[in-house]
């Protein structure tokens, strides 16, 4: 009865989590054919649906090297259980999350006090774009649990000197890999973590770490193997050489030419022609929906070296961009797919004009060309994530004060390798997997600042 007490709070947060998102679910009604076919698959779903459908009728995935296999595995069981409904893959995410809220708490819990995690586990609650994105086929949720998950063995591991927390880890963390191959470098974060925590034995700390990259290894070297055997080159995904030339290049021009949109992806196009040998040159894509169906290691190479040549001559203007995108990233409201869900009116913008315009172009736009539902929608959306960001200082300075820099690292490693990878196109959704620790650090402002206005003063939170 008094462990039930203790842990009441934590259980209305975990079920707020899950509230929070069902009603977007229902209020979405994504089992509706028409809503499944114009909103669910479409963009990166079309690709895991598709792959899920191939599990299920071969057990393997053929001709396949952009995406790693975790996810459409993850929608192929379900498929297998219910039938091809990509719905209840969206309804298993919102559980999902949930698990990645009760992590996240007891990461925080370990590393402050309870009452921080508190806070922090509301905000993830409520947080507008971790909900949104549960209603996404796409691998974020997957992917943010799985390396949830291993950070909260990690932590744990280190804390109670337990040597399986960092095999389990190693292993989840490869399971995160396989889902995203973005998360393919997070190892070295990890270790870093594992090394900067006080122990008093540094053997142990060396032992720890070799425990997880090893099984972190072990976990993704099939797939890497797998892709070696059939097509000769031992790496996950060719994401990255594809990710050069779209997500680097592309809008890397699209923010520093007046040319249209058209005409820029044309020049790159005739680019990759004029650099691919001869026997490549008919396997090279002519427009831009070839550019993802094409997807040969062979010709990935020659994205990456077209795009390696574009950035190497326009270094200042992609670093500008790189920098204007991380800025336009941490703001983007993503109303206009929050508003698709909510069966509202929207003006979908040119993929050029969200890359392209800066802060004070896009708000003008904004308010010019959305509708008053969507504006305010938009002005909610940023004033939370204005408080988070600003508390996210507080908290900065306080873990600074209070010298907890352990937590300090911990959130900063983490934030800034995602940022680091999220490119110049500021979609929400590569900010999903760095915003639980802006909110793990904006609580911690909040809990220091509350106290010293309400309550003791100099309290330092590891006295839990």
């Amino acid at each position: 009865m008094k462990q039930l007490q203790k842990n009441k709070t934590l259980y209305f947060l975990l079920i707020l989590v899950f509230v929070c998102r069902l009603l977007l679910l229902f209020i979405f009604k994504p089992w509706l054919p028409e809503i499944q076919d114009k909103v669910v698959l479409l963009y990166d779903a079309v690709g895991y649906h598709k792959l899920a459908l191939i599990l299920l009728e071969t057990f393997r995935i053929k001709n396949e090297i952009l995406r790693t296999p975790i996810y459409p595995a993850f929608i192929a069981v379900f498929y297998a259980l219910f039938g091809v409904k990509p719905f209840i893959v969206l309804f298993a995410q919102i559980f999902i999350s949930v698990a990645t809220g009760y992590f996240f708490y007891k990461i925080i819990a370990q590393l402050s006090n309870r009452m921080i995690a508190n806070i922090a586990l509301f905000i993830f609650a409520i947080e507008p774009t971790l909900i949104l994105y549960t209603t996404f086929l796409y691998s974020e949720v997957l992917f943010m649990f799985f390396t949830m998950f291993s950070l909260y063995l990690i932590i744990g591991g280190l804390k109670q000197n337990k040597i399986l927390y960092f095999i389990l880890a190693g292993i989840s963390l490869g399971l995160a890999t396989l889902t995203r191959p973005a998360g393919q470098y997070l190892i070295i974060v990890y270790v870093l973590l594992v090394i900067f925590y006080t122990l008093k034995n540094n053997s142990s700390k060396l032992k720890f770490a070799v425990l997880l990259t090893v099984f972190y290894l072990l976990s993704i070297f099939p797939w890497a193997m797998r892709n070696y055997i059939y097509y000769g080159r031992f790496k996950l995904s060719n994401t990255m050489d594809h990710n050069a030339l779209i997500l680097s290049s592309f809008y890397t021009e699209f923010q520093n030419s007046k040319l249209p949109r058209d005409t820029i992806i044309q020049h790159f196009l005739y680019q990759l022609k004029a650099a691919a040998p001869t026997n490549l040159k008919d396997s090279m894509p002519s427009n831009f929906a070839e550019l993802n169906r094409r997807q040969s290691f062979e010709n990935t190479d020659i994205f990456a070296k077209v795009a390696k040549n574009y950035l190497l001559s326009h270094k200042k203007e992609f670093i500008l961009a790189q920098i204007q995108g991380a800025i336009n990233l941490h703001v983007n409201m993503g109303t206009e797919q929050y508003m698709l869900r909510l069966h509202q009116e929207t003006k979908r913008w040119d993929i050029k004009d969200k890359v392209g315009l800066g802060l004070f172009a896009a708000a003008k736009k904004f308010f010019a060309t959305k509708t008053t539902t969507e504006i305010a929608l938009g002005i909610f959306i940023l004033s939370l994530l204005v408080i988070v960001y600003g508390y996210t200082l507080v908290g900065i300075g306080y873990t600074i004060k209070n010298k907890d820099f352990y937590i300090l690292i911990f959130c900063i490693l983490n934030i800034g390798y995602y940022v680091s990878l999220s490119s110049i196109y500021p979609t929400p959704r590569f900010r999903n997997p760095f915003m639980p620790f802006y909110i793990f650090l904006a609580a911690y402002g909040i809990y220091n600042l509350h106290q010293k206005l309400f309550g003791r003063n100099n309290i330092n939170v590891n006295n839990r």
